[in-house]
């Protein structure tokens, strides 16, 4: 007999393998048609999640795949930490620099016009303050894993190639939108959730304090990291250097969680950082093998946690305005 535990686990492990199954194979489709394959792997959530043929799928009784288990969670939250952490093995410190002054300039432009365009829009459309604030959070904040998984699909990212540095500045403009934006949404979420209001001059010094908090770890953890990695390869021993690599990863994820900013952004700092490093290459091949399955997991989850009954449900006038207004700030 099993364990009730014993169930659950192997219940998800099966309704994971399925769904990166189904994912890899939607993604190989549409990279076939030119479409990237990440949205193959949302469209397999959404086909596999529980609310379409995931929810009809049974093991011992319940879903096979459930978004709220806390087994699918824990893969969700590695997975994330793990595209980040490779999306910043891309690009290192002294690439970011190079953006300098520009990246800042678009990104805090990005995030403050996308801000306040949002809010407007919210409220010209009857949504209340709470509603228009949230709404404007979500729209300042850029996807980085997106942006670096399609650039990547692309093959952008590699230096030498055509449109190199225009995907740099991309990556660098992201990154800054980023740290604005959770900066933003640490306030916001202050505001909406805890019934917090601060005087606009308290509201702009902590979005700064957030955001000087992010560049402080970015820059410090440039600095130290490619020291102690040089010094863990000292040791000749298989494994070394890609557990070391791993542990920054997590380490540094946890630390940017604990300080109030995001995991994933404590991830790519560490990507970025481990980048400048004289053992990226190993660092680099453990990673790609791992997202394999913790990236493919990640993204389909996205695609997972939405219900494709809502679709008919949506004031289609209000969706494509804010998708209109998202893509016409982005230009």
């Amino acid at each position: 007999m099993l364990a009730v535990d014993e169930i659950v686990v192997i219940r998800t492990v099966i309704g994971i393998c399925f769904l990166v199954f189904t994912a890899k194979l939607l993604a190989g489709i549409c990279q076939k048609y030119k479409v990237p394959g990440i949205v193959g792997e949302v469209l397999a959530g959404m086909i596999f999640g529980p609310y379409a043929l995931g929810g009809m799928l049974f093991f011992f009784g319940d879903p096979i795949l459930r978004v709220e288990d806390p087994v699918v969670l824990s893969f969700v939250q590695i997975g994330g930490i793990i595209v980040l952490f490779l999306a910043g093995l891309h690009l290192s410190f002294a690439d970011f620099l190079h953006g300098g002054i520009q990246s800042f300039i678009i990104g805090a432009i990005d995030v403050t016009v996308s801000f306040a365009v949002g809010v407007y829009l919210s409220l010209m459309l009857g949504y209340s303050w709470t509603v228009a604030l949230i709404v404007s959070s979500a729209l300042a904040v850029t996807g980085i894993a997106i942006v670096m998984r399609i650039l990547e699909e692309l093959d952008l990212m590699h230096e030498g190639v055509w449109g190199f540095e225009e995907s740099r500045m991309i990556v660098n403009v992201a990154v800054i939108d980023t740290i604005l934006g959770l900066a933003i949404l640490s306030v916001v979420t202050s505001v909406t959730l805890g019934g917090e209001v601060l005087p606009v001059y308290m509201t702009i010094l902590k979005v700064v304090q957030i955001s000087a908090i992010g560049i402080v770890i970015f820059v410090f953890s440039s600095i130290i990291v490619p020291r102690l990695v040089a010094k863990a390869n000292i040791w000749e021993i298989k494994g070394t250097v890609e557990t070391g690599a791993i542990a920054i990863c997590f380490g540094l994820a946890f630390f940017t969680a604990y300080v109030g900013l995001s995991t994933i952004l404590g991830a790519f700092i560490a990507g970025v950082t481990v980048a400048g490093s004289r053992v990226l290459v190993k660092a680099k091949g453990f990673i790609e093998s791992l997202n394999l399955l913790f990236g493919t997991v990640f993204f389909a989850m996205m695609g997972a946690n939405i219900n494709p009954q809502v679709f008919l449900q949506l004031d289609y006038l209000v969706l494509f305005s804010f998708l209109a207004m998202a893509i016409l700030i982005k230009i």
